[in-house]
């Protein structure tokens, strides 16, 4: 499964915490089933106003940040996290695919440096 080949990958890395971006609520609830014992998320809905100071410090804890372009996702929220600065845009991955599979696939990708 996808999901473990995340936590593994994250594993390697020292990644333990993940911003996740977009989604819809159902879609949301699933990640955090699947990997919120296992890892340490913070679920932004996408359709929500978002203040860059809420959006700052979400960069600043995570690890990994996924944008999920190809979901419930407002320009003016994803533009909070993808026009930030070289060293902090190295943990930003943008996701344009639908599918929980894809978006944790791309973060694998990511993560092991093949993305």
């Amino acid at each position: 499964r996808v999901e473990a080949d995340l936590v593994a990958a994250c594993g390697r890395s020292g990644i333990r915490k993940i911003v996740i971006v977009g989604g819809s609520p159902a879609t949301r609830e699933e990640l955090a089933a699947h990997l919120g014992t296992q890892l340490e998320l913070r679920m932004v809905d996408g359709t929500e106003r978002r203040t860059q100071e809420k959006a700052k410090g979400d960069l600043a804890w995570a690890d990994l940040v996924l944008v999920w372009g190809a979901s419930e996702l407002n320009h003016k929220v994803s533009t909070l996290y993808t026009s930030v600065p070289p060293p902090l845009k190295r943990k930003v991955v943008h996701v344009p695919k639908r599918g929980i599979a894809a978006l944790l696939s791309a973060a694998v990708m990511h993560v092991s440096g093949r993305g």
